[in-house]
Order: structure tokens, then C-alpha cells, then sequence
């Protein structure tokens, strides 16, 4: 077991699906995402378990997915269901 396989769950499926796909937009933004958790763990901020790369992947795939309301809340838009009142 070398330390890839150590450090991360699905690391290999998880770079397969990211690499398949089709629209560069959703890939370029998940591969921001992996690249920033990569950098965490080469940083020595790794998690206490392994990390599944493949449910990350998914994860920030389904944040992809509200993109409409990630512009509106870069714009400054509060889009909070419930406000800090």
C-alpha cells in the first residue's frame, strides 16, 4: 500500500469521472476542488481518515449543478433560507 492509497478513498475513480466530463466549465470548477483538497493535505492539513475523493467529487459536482445561485451569491446576493436576525 503505498501512500496514495493511505491518504485517499477513490482517488483513481474519482479522477476518471473528473477527466470524462463533457462540459470544461463543471471540470475545470471540480478540478479547482480536488486541487484545493490535494493542497490541504500537501500542506499537512490532511484528514484524520482517509478521504473519499470520489464523494468530494461528487459532492462539488451537485454544488456545480446550482451555478445560477453561486453567481447570484458572488454577486453579493443573500440567498440564506434563514438571515443571522
Amino acid at each position: 500500500m503505498n501512500e496514495k492509497d493511505e491518504l485517499w478513498v477513490n482517488y483513481d475513480r474519482a479522477m476518471a469521472v473528473v477527466r470524462g466530463l463533457p462540459d470544461l466549465a463543471e471540470r475545470q470548477f471540480v478540478m479547482r476542488a480536488v486541487t484545493a483538497a490535494i493542497t490541504q493535505v500537501a500542506t499537512g492539513k490532511a484528514p484524520s481518515n482517509p478521504f473519499d475523493l470520489l464523494f468530494f467529487v461528487q459532492t462539488v459536482r451537485d454544488l456545480f449543478a446550482q451555478k445560477e445561485n453561486l453567481v447570484r451569491v458572488f454577486k453579493g446576493e443573500d440567498l440564506r433560507w434563514w438571515t443571522d436576525a
